[in-house]
């Protein structure tokens, strides 16, 4: 698999794309805003993450599939996409069919003015995104998907920056009782066995132990484990794991000391671990966040006109000819001028 890279959206706009970035928009915590119409097979997205950010991407109509380090999500019309901070992500292999997308990314590394939202309310919001059961998410009705869509309409016609966020604040509220609704039931059996993972974190978790407490064999928890949260143990394990041992690190832990306390037998097999989920090792990862610098592209950090040598359907909108559009996994080549903001 090619290196994956952290992906920064640069400002664009065209007839059939318009991306909006923190220096349009003016919205504590939204790193971009976007909007894309297509009505050809797109080239495939490269392996790539969003450091601190969530991102959401709304699919109006068509189809679209992405993968993550653990399975592919399809989703189609009225379905929203999650992604999680910095979880490595990409469409590759598959050309992305649609006819209209809304997309936006939300920067959780301070919860000060985050979304003009009380701080303590923004906490929440935060833990619950946090929480969100799985990635592909149906929304309950239209008028929600229409939240998004009116929040882009109104940064992208320079209203008060407060009106947009309002409009994500209440989508993304209609979003988590969305999830809350398509959530899976857990049994008994499996919903005991998250508990113990989370309070456990610090230990082995061996799934010989795991599936003896819920009186099934490895191969039958495993598959229960799946179906129903729609990741493997070990990977849903080493997930929280690295998630733990982000805030140990931060917190002046040594890598050795980090690996130590969330029950990892090495620390190189930690940093391996680390780099699987976070792209970066554990000293890459204490640095950049030291570096505090979340818009301007460091080592690992790439915007998407730094991906290729060569411009793609994606990244003009469809406005080349169709036969000037190469194939393949090119993707976000040099832009094209910029227009300025509000332009036609």
């Amino acid at each position: 698999m090619i290196q994956p890279f952290n992906c920064v959206d640069e400002y664009y706009i065209s007839p059939e794309r318009t991306v909006l970035t923190g220096q349009q928009l003016h919205i504590p915590g939204v790193r971009m805003l976007a909007w894309h119409t297509a009505r050809h097979a797109l080239s495939a997205l490269p392996w790539h993450y969003h450091r601190n950010a969530f991102e959401f991407s709304l699919l109006m109509e068509g189809s679209l599939a992405f993968s993550t380090r653990e399975r592919t999500y399809p989703f189609s019309g009225g379905e929203v996409l999650v992604s999680w901070p910095d979880e490595v992500h990409s469409s590759e292999g598959s050309p992305l069919n649609f006819g209209e997308l809304y997309w936006f990314q939300l920067d959780i590394s301070s919860p000060e003015k985050f979304l003009f939202l009380e701080e303590e309310a923004a906490r929440k919001l935060m833990g619950q995104l946090y929480g969100l059961p799985h990635h592909v998410i149906r929304l309950k009705d239209k008028e929600t998907g229409q939240l998004l869509k009116n929040a882009f309409s109104l940064a992208a016609t320079g209203s008060d920056p407060a009106a947009p966020a309002s409009c994500l604040v209440t989508f993304l509220h209609m979003l988590l009782l969305s999830a809350k609704k398509d959530a899976p039931r857990l049994t008994p059996d499996i919903e005991s066995s998250l508990t113990y993972i989370r309070e456990h974190l610090s230990r082995r978790l061996p799934l010989d132990t795991l599936a003896a407490s819920c009186g099934l064999s490895v191969s039958r928890y495993k598959k229960k484990f799946r179906d129903q949260m729609g990741i493997s143990p070990r990977n849903y394990i080493n997930r929280e794991k690295i998630q733990a041992s982000r805030k140990l690190l931060l917190s002046g832990l040594s890598v050795t000391e980090t690996a130590m306390r969330m029950g990892f037998d090495t620390s190189s097999y930690f940093a391996n671990v680390f780099r699987r989920y976070m792209a970066l090792s554990p000293t890459e990862y204490v640095i950049s966040c030291k570096n505090g610098d979340r818009d301007t592209p460091s080592a690992g950090e790439k915007t998407l006109s730094q991906t290729t040598s060569k411009p793609t359907n994606w990244q003009y909108g469809h406005s080349a000819k169709k036969e000037e559009i190469p194939q393949g996994d090119t993707f976000m080549a040099i832009r094209p001028k910029r227009r300025k903001y509000g332009s036609k």
